[in-house]
């Protein structure tokens, strides 16, 4: 063999090494790419320069509100076979007597399909429909106004829920 015939075999040798490693890394960062924008528990949080700047404000709702007293429960009604149960939102002042006329918006969402968020008017002592189907640790917001403005109710909390099959809910 000549050494013409070699040094074109080590050329193609090596540059194929090269755009095979080259090729192999581009695939591989592709694939890494696809998995982190398809990633269903990611979400980007909408208007969270503007909930940061108005912390302050939100801080002292939420320490107007705790200052009331307001006992916040959410009762969960037995799924369906599509996974939609029934909840009903029941705020008690601090004397224990329950909060007729306050109406507010509930939002909730599963932490495992975070961007996925549900949001809607409640009337307290009121039922409404809500499609649960994810099981794992929820989260929902609950503000409400009552009789008069200053009556602001805030709550946030976490909440297991098992499969919807099962239609069992517990505090996190």
């Amino acid at each position: 063999m000549s050494d013409f015939t070699k040094e074109r075999k080590a050329k193609w040798l090596w540059g194929g090494i090269i755009v095979l490693l080259l090729g192999g890394h581009a695939t591989i960062m592709i694939g890494a790419a696809y998995l982190a924008l398809s990633d269903r528990s990611h979400a980007v949080t909408p208007n969270y320069y503007e909930r940061a700047v108005k912390w302050d404000e939100t801080r002292a709702e939420q320490v107007k509100s705790d200052a009331l007293g307001w006992d916040i429960e959410y009762a969960f009604g037995e799924p369906d076979l599509t996974g939609e149960r029934e909840l009903v939102v029941r705020v008690k002042d601090a004397a224990g007597q329950l909060s007729d006329g306050m109406s507010g918006w509930v939002e909730m969402f599963s932490h495992k399909v975070a961007g996925k968020v549900i949001g809607m008017e409640v009337s307290v002592g009121e039922t409404v429909k809500v499609k649960m189907r994810e099981s794992g640790i929820w989260t929902i917001r609950f503000r409400g106004i009552g009789k008069s403005a200053d009556d602001l109710c805030l709550d946030e909390r976490q909440v297991v829920l098992e499969d919807w099959r099962a239609g069992k809910v517990k505090p996190f």
